[in-house]
């Protein structure tokens, strides 16, 4: 028993500087909520967001957000630790994407995630979780935002109404 303490003990020693950066660098508990992101992106450009999603770029975790203004999309990253926008530039859409960018869709965008930030909060409350990743889909006519949830019992994939705040399941 002794051996089997000291060699738990031994292992904890040599593992725990890795667990604590990966800890530092992924924990929930440090970096700041999607809501919190948007509004730093909206902040830096006025638009509708299409996209956001929790991303690793060289070893920082940031936040990267898609926003519409008018006909263009803005690709705006927000550092997922201290919030600050560290860049905005316009995003080419091509392929079977133009196809759906059309001027109705977009505008919708912007008038629907004008209390998205509220809404992101009030579902990620009922959830009991946090957002780490939303995009702006067309079900059944109407737009709603697909969302994945990373919570204590593992990921979850909804649907969220941007209107209410409602939760919806994706089946």
């Amino acid at each position: 028993m002794a051996v089997f303490r000291n060699t738990l003990i031994a292992a904890a020693i040599l593992v725990s500087p890795v667990a604590l950066a990966q800890t530092a660098t992924t924990s929930t508990d440090i970096r700041i909520s999607i809501a919190a992101a948007l509004d730093a992106a909206k902040a830096q450009v006025d638009g509708g967001i299409l996209e956001a999603e929790l991303e690793s770029e060289g070893g920082t975790l940031v936040w990267e957000i898609d926003v519409v203004v008018g006909e263009m999309i803005q690709e705006v990253k927000v550092d997922a630790m201290s919030g600050e926008v560290l860049s905005a530039n316009e995003k080419t859409i091509e392929g079977t994407w133009r196809g759906w960018f059309d001027e109705n869709r977009l505008a919708a965008a912007q008038q629907i995630s004008a209390s998205l930030s509220a809404n992101i909060t009030k579902a990620e409350t009922e959830a009991g979780g946090q957002i780490v990743e939303l995009s702006l889909e067309e079900e059944d006519g109407r737009l709603l935002y697909e969302i994945e949830i990373d919570t204590a019992s593992g990921d979850r994939e909804m649907l969220l109404d941007p209107k209410n705040g409602k939760l919806i399941r994706d089946d």
